[in-house]
Formats: C-alpha cells, structure tokens, sequence
C-alpha cells in the first residue's frame, strides 16, 4: 500500500516544484507553506475547550511538524546514530543550539593559493553561489557583500502581504501586527553586530560593523506596543520585526512621507486568530451550528435548550418530578 501514496504524492511535485523554483531558498519555500497553514486553515488556533469545532489541542501543531520532520529525516539518515566514544558525548555536551536562534549550516572549503585563500560556501539545499561586486578605489582591490543586491534579492508573497518591497526593506501586515525585514549586509552573521531600537513612534537599526551604518531609521506612521514587539536576525539576509499594532487599521505605509500603498488592494479578510475572544466565540459557535444542522444533529441553542428543560425537570414543583426524562413530550420553539 505505500507505493500507491508514494505515487499520489509525486502528483504535487509540479506544484512544489514552482513555488521552490520561485523562491528559491528552503526557508522561504517553507514560509509559503506555513503562511498558508496560518492564512487559509485553523492550524494555528488552540483549542480551549473540548467543544471547540476548529483548531488544535495545545501543542499537537507542534508535535505535527516535528513527526512530519522526523518521517523523513529517519528515510535521509536512518536511525540516529548512538556514539561509541563516552569521551566524544562528554566533548559534545552543551554544544546544542539554542531554541529560537538561527543556526545556517554550511560547509567550507579553504584552498591556499599564492595571494590569499578563497573560501567558498555551499548551502545545503540550495547549491547557489552568491555574486560578489568588487569596486576598485584608491588602486586597492576590496570585495563588497550586500543582501540589498535587488539582482540576488528573493522574496515572496507572504513578504509583501498587504505591504511592498522598498530600497531597504519590504513589509507585510495583518489587521493587528506589521512584519518588517530590513535587509542587512551579507556579511553580517550575528546579532551582537547589530543595534535594534524599537520604540512606539519610531523605529532605528544600526549595524555595528564599521563605521555603524544606519540601515533604517524613522517615525513609524501609526504607534505600535513597543513592549510587545521583537525581531530576530536572519544571517546575511535580513532582520524581522514583529511589531504589534496600537490600534487596529491598515497601515498605507511603515514610515512617514514613504510611498503608500493603494489600499484597495489590501486583503480585508480577517483571520480567525485576529478576531478578539467574543468574535472567535461567535464565529466558533456559527461554524459548530452549520456543521450539527448538516448532520442531522441539535444546534447549540437547541442543547442549551435541552440542558434547561433537563435540569427543569426534577425541579421542586415539577409535574415531571421522578419520571425519566423524555424531552418529546415538551414543545419548545427555539
């Protein structure tokens, strides 16, 4: 029987196979999926109780990746591989990446040659090589590394949502959060080189290489929770902010006197997980409604009505009182 889903599965690869040639990275390809995951289904809403029609129990989205993750990686590399060396896992302890920290595997390679070493860096997955400009100033040869290159730049769908691409950074945004990835030099690896100041009407990122080039500094256009906003960095790529709005509206731009975006292209559709707690319980409950009637099955005004007419029914006064409990005999127009 796997042979049959092994060849219903390739039937994707055309598909796949598009959006990877478009985006051209791995990460990029993998935000498309989850973009989409977060845009057009519930998997990312938690389930709070155990009559919730949409979502996931805590954790299981979670566990749903990794199990996907693991399938294949046990197909890739086998069973893991258990260190006969006690004196290797002693060497080996604590070298674990932190959760939550980038970690970009590459390999390299160093050849000596007569003037220097040249190294070269293969992406797993990827196998590009990126260009490098050299200038010429002063009879002194120096290699300039940009992520801002637009000729090198890759972005996706999910990267301009809502938002734009500009010189030095695109955005995106949601009815309740603006995602923000200001691009950085290639050569800018870590996040101690870099200085992010986020305030709520303003925001400024430096890099601390050098002379501590300013890569964006500005008035935002509407305030944001400046304690609820984070960034992280993508090495020699871009660092993301998250920032989370003040006040619920569409943005026509991040900063002030930038261009604005014509707002009758953005996508007013709210997701779910925007919504504040008495919406999500509305639509929840309409959802739940459309799903029981589809199936024959009592809306959940008719159980409510249900659970009263029971409780009523043993209650002191009750013609009911000591018989079972037969909700036929009692006509409730609901």
């Amino acid at each position: 029987m796997a042979a049959p889903m092994a060849n219903e599965r390739k039937l994707f690869d055309a598909n796949l196979g598009d959006i990877l040639q478009d985006v051209k990275r791995v990460d990029a390809f993998l935000d498309v999926i989850f973009e989409f995951l977060y845009r057009r289904t519930d998997f990312y809403r938690i389930m709070e109780h155990e009559n919730d029609v949409m979502g996931l129990p805590p954790g299981v989205a979670r566990k749903l990746v990794m199990q996907a993750y693991m399938k294949y990686d046990s197909v890739a590399n086998g069973p893991p591989k258990i260190p006969i060396d006690s004196n290797d896992v002693e060497a080996n302890q604590g070298q674990t990446p932190d959760v939550g920290k980038v970690v970009e595997v590459t390999t390299e390679l160093e050849e000596s040659k007569e003037e220097g070493n040249l190294k070269h860096s293969h992406k797993v997955a990827l196998q590009e090589e990126q260009k490098q400009e050299e200038s010429v100033e002063d009879g002194n040869k120096s290699t300039i590394e940009t992520a801002t290159d637009q000729k090198t730049r890759v972005l996706t769908a999910a990267d301009t949502y809502n938002g734009a691409e500009r010189k030095d950074y695109c955005w995106a945004q949601t009815l309740t959060d603006v995602d923000l990835k200001v691009f950085v030099p290639s050569n800018l690896k870590k996040g101690k080189d870099l200085d992010v100041v986020i305030k709520n009407k303003s925001i400024k990122v430096s890099s601390k290489q050098g002379d501590n080039t300013v890569l964006l500094d500005g008035p935002l256009v509407h305030d944001v929770h400046s304690e609820e906003c984070m960034w992280s960095l993508h090495p020699g790529l871009y660092v993301q902010l998250t920032l989370e709005k003040k006040v619920q509206t569409w943005w026509k731009s991040v900063f002030d006197g930038e261009e604005e975006i014509d707002q009758k292209g953005i996508d007013t559709t709210v997701n779910i997980h925007e919504m504040d707690a008495d919406s999500q319980a509305d639509y929840s409950r309409v959802m739940f409604d459309m799903e029981q009637k589809r199936q024959g099955k009592p809306t959940s005004k008719e159980m409510e009505t249900h659970n009263m007419l029971k409780q009523a029914w043993n209650a002191e006064g009750s013609p009911f009182a000591g018989s079972e409990f037969d909700p036929s005999i009692v006509n409730v127009s609901t």
